[in-house]
Parts: C-alpha cells; structure tokens; sequence
C-alpha cells in the first residue's frame, strides 16, 4: 500500500509539473514542438510492453533554434544514448546532423529531458532521429 501511495504522489507531482515544455514569442511562431498528451495520461494509458529495448515514458521534444526557424532551415539529427536501469538517458552523442551543427544543442538538451520506464537493466548505443520540419504556415 504504501508503494502505491508513494508512486501515486510520484505520477501526480509529474503531472503537475510535466516535462514537456511549451514556448511561443508569439501566436503565430511555434517555439517549442510539445507533447499531444501528458506524461501521466500516457503512462495510465499505457501497456505493459516487451520490447528487445527501452520502453519510452515522457519524451521531450526539441526547441526549434530562432536562428533556424527564421532563416527556414530544416534538418535533422541522430542521437546515440545509453538508459540507465531507473530510465535516465546518460551519455548523449550526436552521430548524425543536417547540416552540421545547427539542430544538435536542441536535440541533446530534449534528449536529456527525456524518461524511460525503469527495467532491470540498462540499454546501450539507442538511437532517435529528431526531425526539424519547418511549419507550412509561417509568415
């Protein structure tokens, strides 16, 4: 019971304080790329899943870069990770960016505020690939 106790004030406090973040400088002019749903839906909305890798539980998306976005530049960029059995990402590496450069600090610092569900032991060298696709409707 009070495990249960424990993980539910846990999954509340995330809840509240969520971990994704939503910036805008105006209406108009998306900042961020955020989560459809809550860290929290997602996890009660979730299955038990056995999968040969981790199983993702709050992923963060990457902010796309001012100087990017207004010069409509696209790209992507391919991360390799390590997750730790309590579901941290550690040792983040860029291993592919296009172009060069301009999206890695995005997707590192997304990467890092990224979770997965804790398992019984600890994955190494995953992959993501972020894309950065840039709005049909800009002014």
């Amino acid at each position: 019971m009070r495990i249960i106790i424990i993980f539910l004030v846990f999954a509340l406090t995330f809840y509240i304080i969520g971990c994704s973040t939503y910036q805008r400088e105006s209406e108009n002019k998306p900042q961020a790329i955020g989560l459809n749903q809550s860290c929290m839906a997602k996890l009660l909305n979730s299955k038990p899943l056995t999968l040969g890798g981790p199983v993702p539980w709050c992923s963060s998306q990457p902010i796309y870069p001012k100087k990017a976005y207004e010069n409509e530049i696209e790209g992507y960029v391919v991360l390799r990770f390590d997750v730790s059995k309590t579901g941290h990402v550690e040792n983040i590496r860029v291993i592919e960016s296009v172009p060069n450069g301009v999206f890695d600090a995005a997707s590192v610092a997304a990467m890092s505020a990224s979770f997965f569900l804790q398992s019984e032991t600890s994955y190494k060298d995953v992959e993501r690939k972020f894309s950065f696709v840039f709005p049909q409707d800009k002014e």
